[in-house]
């Protein structure tokens, strides 16, 4: 099948299961709080600057193995959504109301630098984190067409991938509970979980790409 037919094919099935949301118990709003928890477990650089953070993590020289967050709101929390999570300008724009990022790098099994990620998005609205979900699915379903896809509504919405290459095991989800939206980013050395990446699934109450069917 090619790579259009399959995202249709992927995203008439969310669509059917998206009808059926009235059959499953609603989940409550994603929380910033719980998050940044996951941020002090795992003793991660806080940052305040948006300019610095977004700068800092593209290098993973700069951060030096470390893990490294930032939490803003209004204006930051849009400036952190166009200079980091919307770096490649491909997403729509979206008016953010609050936003939590963490990253890390470190070594895949092919001896490559590789980031993990995870951010939390807060909206004034469902519309809004809808319509950011679908972009973010329809880039994942475009961009890995042979990944093992699972998605569904458990309370809350989800579309997550896990994927091979020459270098190693990854993984990626997509969540949303109403008007917020958490995306994760991982790699699953040795064909593991990310551990950053479960740390977050698990704090919020969602699946993880690897365990989600």
């Amino acid at each position: 099948m090619g790579v259009f037919k399959r995202a249709f094919a992927f995203i008439l099935t969310a669509a059917m299961l998206i009808s059926a949301a009235g059959c499953s118990k609603s989940h409550k709003a994603f929380s910033i709080s719980d998050i940044e928890s996951v941020s002090v477990s795992r003793g991660a650089v806080v940052y305040s600057d948006v300019a610095y953070f977004s700068s800092d993590i593209m290098s993973p020289k700069k951060l030096d193995g470390k893990p490294a967050s930032i939490h803003s709101e209004e204006m930051n929390a849009q400036s952190l959504y166009n200079v980091a999570v919307d770096r490649f300008h491909m997403l729509p724009a979206v008016e953010v109301k609050e936003a939590f990022y963490i990253c890390t790098w470190q070594k895949d099994d092919g001896g490559q630098y590789a980031d993990t990620e995870a951010y939390l998005l807060v909206f004034n609205d469902t519309k809004t984190a809808e319509k950011l979900f679908g972009a973010l699915e329809v880039q994942q379903i475009t961009g890995w067409p042979d990944g093992k896809y699972a998605s569904g509504n458990k309370g809350y919405y989800y579309s997550t991938v896990c994927y091979d290459t020459n270098t190693g095991k990854y993984e990626r989800g997509i969540y949303r509970a109403k008007n917020t939206l958490l995306y994760v980013k991982g790699v699953c050395k040795y064909g593991t979980e990310d551990a950053l990446v479960a740390e977050v699934c698990d704090k919020l109450g969602v699946v993880s790409p690897m365990k989600a069917k």
